[in-house]
């Protein structure tokens, strides 16, 4: 009778996946940065505080994220509306060290931006810069189209390969901003946003959270950055990377692979190897997110075993080219901003570095800000993350001004076609021994 259950898709799906879901948690467990701070107190300038007794009020996935590590960064990033989170902290107890010598106080440029975002929210009429009514709407209509094509898939039908399409739609609108907690004001709404929106096809939400809402958005183009390890040792995507001579072979052909097998290495896990080597407590964030990333791992596997179980080896072309255009579109609006010659080494406060460390294009088109979540605009979601990606194009424009104000060059492309070429061409570039990183294309003189 148990042999009848397990011999199922549903049943072989839900075997793997606890497979590999626990395979994460022993490679991050393993492999994770030692850190001096206790996994139930933060790092803030410097000094350790206990987080054991503290309620935040964006909810406790907010604290996962800052426990076991420094928090400075997203400290000052995300509490953009008001100065309250000051007098929290101050009322939180103290553990140990000491007023960091390295903190650089928010520079005058980051406190313009925070003040801009206040004054667009009011004129806007919205507390929060949360998701617009439009967007909502165009997920509102997304949903039926998702559900249906979902259940195309799992009848073997041509019309699943729509199932991905619709997927990513939904998801950039939902889930990436759910993640930075930027749809709702309801901590919860986030929570389950960020994994359902994009469920099974782009990635899962432990991994999600821990690598790129922590140490992306923290270190963009550092070496600590994990998106930089994703194809790491086969290839390199910057020059402090040693090289290897089997990198002139692997490099060109990271950059047919890699694109078509990205998402598939995000939401099954099988990617954490480079992500957790970089990533302090990515043991206890996907803990943390278990329930949500063992059901995520599950979907990813069910889109795999369902369509082989049923038709053999000949059932593999639905999922191969559902993992295609997932990761086809995942990587040309995630990679192409960041991986840009120009973009590395930059200086100056850490708000200036997010600008230079990225290339914008076409940011005054909605249809793009839809089709890329907001990620055409990179240089103003990362220096407000907090800010849903619906209030980007409008934004824009004011942000284009606050950056004048402080002689911040912000670095752009005509189009995302631009950015795939110069990505491609860095690329390989970066295949031979004797690549070397460009300047940053910031102007230096302008650090703060």
């Amino acid at each position: 009778m148990f042999y009848e259950y397990v011999w199922t898709p549903v049943g072989i799906s839900a075997l793997i996946a606890t497979i590999l879901f626990f395979f994460s948690l022993t490679v991050a467990w393993w492999l994770q940065p030692p850190s001096d701070i206790p996994p139930y107190a933060t790092k803030i300038r410097g000094k350790i505080y206990d987080l054991r007794n503290f309620q935040h009020p964006g909810g406790n996935s907010a604290l996962a994220l800052a426990r076991g590590r420094d928090a400075t960064v997203l400290f000052d990033s995300y509490h953009v509306w008001n100065e309250a989170h000051e007098a929290v902290l101050k009322k939180l107890p103290v553990l140990g060290g000491a007023h960091d010598p390295d903190y650089k106080p928010l520079s005058d440029f980051h406190k313009d931006l925070k003040k801009l975002a206040r004054q667009y929210a009011k004129e806007s009429g919205q507390k929060r810069l949360k998701i617009t009514w439009g967007r909502f709407c165009l997920c509102v209509m997304l949903v039926p189209c998702y559900v249906a094509t979902a259940i195309a898939y799992f009848k073997l039908s041509y019309w699943g390969l729509l199932w991905p399409v619709f997927t990513m739609l939904l998801g950039l609108q939902l889930s990436h901003d759910g993640s930075h907690f930027s749809v709702s004001r309801i901590p919860w709404i986030n929570r389950l946003l960020t994994w359902t929106s994009v469920w099974p096809w782009v990635y899962n939400p432990g991994l999600w959270m821990g690598q790129h809402v922590v140490q992306h958005h923290v270190y963009t183009n550092d070496h600590k950055d994990p998106d930089l390890y994703h194809a790491h040792p086969l290839s390199r995507t910057a020059a402090f990377f040693k090289w290897r001579p089997w990198m002139i072979l692997m490099q060109s052909a990271t950059l047919v692979i890699q694109p078509f097998i990205a998402t598939l290495t995000l939401s099954s896990g099988l990617g954490i190897k480079a992500i957790a080597s970089v990533t302090p407590e990515l043991f206890a964030v996907l803990w943390h997110f278990a329930p949500e990333t063992l059901f995520y791992i599950f979907g990813t596997t069910l889109t795999w075993v369902w369509p082989i179980f049923y038709k053999s080896i000949h059932g593999l072309w639905l999922p191969i080219a559902g993992a295609a255009i997932s990761s086809v579109w995942f990587i040309a609006i995630t990679q192409v901003s960041h991986l840009q010659d120009g973009c590395f080494n930059a200086q100056g406060s850490w708000a200036k570095r997010q600008v230079a460390s990225t290339k914008d294009y076409s940011q005054d088109s909605r249809i793009t800000s839809v089709l890329s979540g907001g990620l055409n605009t990179q240089a103003l979601h990362h220096v407000l993350p907090v800010v849903h990606s619906s209030h980007y194009t409008d934004l824009y424009p004011h942000f284009r001004k606050v950056c004048q104000q402080h002689n911040v060059r912000i670095l752009e492309m005509p189009s995302l076609w631009h950015g795939i070429a110069g990505w491609m061409k860095r690329q390989w570039r970066l295949s031979f021994p004797n690549a070397v990183e460009p300047p940053p294309a910031q102007n230096k003189a302008h650090n703060e």
